[in-house]
């Protein structure tokens, strides 16, 4: 008859709960850390849509300032750059948190006024330096089948 040794299976109990419970804070942890670095990326692109903003208010002034218009280009496409890594991240975050977080709605609340903010920026630049670009509005719903396949 083989002989039961409580003592190690006691041990071995306690062991293995203090490793799953070492995961779940961990795991609990990196969610904390990739949603705070989408939040930075929120208020970064939000900083600078501001100042942006506060540009364009000074090119309503001076419209003849030559080389304004080029300016207005490039931080353009440089916040069109930064909403596509922050579009990323949080697609990367819904796609693999485990939990549902209160702070990722509220994340992605940011991340849709900043898409707005980019898009009355984008139409100001159109209008003030008579850019030719084309803007195209796209509203969708949660239940989206296609949305996928259309890269939202």
């Amino acid at each position: 008859m083989k002989r039961f040794h409580l003592s190690l299976y006691v041990s071995a109990g306690i062991i293995s709960f203090i490793i799953f419970v070492t995961g779940v804070f961990a795991g609990i942890l990196v969610n904390e850390i990739r949603a705070q670095n989408i939040q930075k990326q929120s208020v970064d692109i939000s900083k600078i849509l501001e100042d942006v903003e506060t540009q364009l208010v000074l090119l309503q002034f001076f419209p003849s300032q030559e080389g304004s218009c080029d300016f207005y280009s490039m931080q353009i496409n440089l916040i069109a750059e930064e909403l596509g890594k922050m579009e990323k991240a949080l697609y990367e975050y819904e796609r693999t948190r485990r939990v549902d977080f209160p702070e990722f709605i509220e994340m992605k609340k940011d991340y849709n006024l900043l898409l707005i903010r980019y898009w009355v920026f984008a139409e100001n630049m159109r209008i003030h330096c008579n850019s030719t670009s084309v803007t195209v509005l796209y509203f969708y719903n949660k239940t989206c089948t296609s949305c996928n396949d259309q890269g939202l």
